[in-house]
């Protein structure tokens, strides 16, 4: 029993606490579905479960209560849908994405795209650990990126132009952490208190900012857990390219010099994320 126990975990079925009772985790890149793949996991949950299913915090759906010995029935018929069963075992545990600049308001940079990426090279490469990746398109961080093992968040630098003399100020751009202070009519930039989260560069038509760059901040290291911390920045304004080759090398690094079993937190606090620049 055992042994069959480890072969269905191996597989990606996850045991419940219940006897006998196992849950499949459906994967969905970015986390997007159709609306037939959601009637199909319906009509497969009905089938071969319980008729229920858990969102997952990492974007995929659980299908729950499955019995031991209707397990392969459940797997051939999700793979007849061309729905995949999250990986089990050492590999990147999930990427985790908001919508980004494609349909989200604050979005400042495409996401789906990059996630897309690094999945189609490195889903099915084995490492010393499960990896989370999780991207944001703005510094609102939806996806908890500086809480992944390798986080990525969409950024945009502002240029001011100084302030046309004359407005009022109730037409003056009022930041949100104060980065911004206006004097004598000109508009007066505080980097150290900007988050480059680009809403000075939306804001009505005064032409007081614009954008200087925009682009990827990526944070290595971070994690979840008894002993969370949060990632530390690797480096900022990258294109998609630059960002994915740095993720290839963090994780390349990661394959070929961590112990089996040692976290991606923890090999990079070690081996330093100035070698990754």
């Amino acid at each position: 029993m055992k042994d069959s126990m480890a072969c269905f975990n191996q597989i990606g079925y996850i045991e419940e606490k219940r006897i006998d009772r196992f849950a499949v985790n459906i994967h969905f890149p970015c986390g997007v579905v159709t609306s037939d793949q959601l009637e199909f996991i319906a009509e497969v949950a009905r089938q071969f479960g319980e008729g229920t299913v858990r969102i997952t915090l990492k974007q995929g759906i659980e299908i729950t209560g499955i019995p031991a010995n209707e397990l392969q029935a459940a797997h051939r018929e999700l793979a007849r849908g061309g729905l995949t069963i999250a990986p089990a075992g050492r590999y990147i545990d999930a990427i985790v994405s908001c919508c980004g600049a494609q349909n989200c308001c604050n979005g400042l940079m495409p996401t789906q795209p990059l996630a897309d990426r690094i999945l189609k090279k490195w889903q099915q490469v084995e490492l010393p650990n499960r990896i989370t990746i999780a991207i944001a398109g703005c510094p609102n961080a939806c996806t908890a990126p500086l809480l992944a093992d390798i986080g990525v968040i969409g950024v945009a630098m502002p240029e001011p132009r100084g302030m046309p003399r004359g407005h009022s100020p109730t037409e003056r751009f009022e930041c949100p952490e104060g980065a911004i202070s206006y004097s004598n009519g000109e508009a007066v930039w505080k980097q150290d208190l900007c988050t480059y989260c680009g809403q000075c560069i939306d804001f009505c038509d005064l032409g007081g900012w614009k954008l200087a760059k925009k682009g990827f901040a990526v944070y290595l290291g971070g994690q979840l857990g008894r002993h969370p911390r949060l990632g530390t920045k690797a480096a900022e304004f990258l294109s998609e390219d630059e960002t994915a080759a740095l993720i290839n090398r963090a994780l390349d690094a990661y394959r070929q010099g961590a112990n089996p079993g040692e976290k991606f937190a923890d090999f990079i606090q070690k081996f330093g994320i100035e070698k990754l620049k």
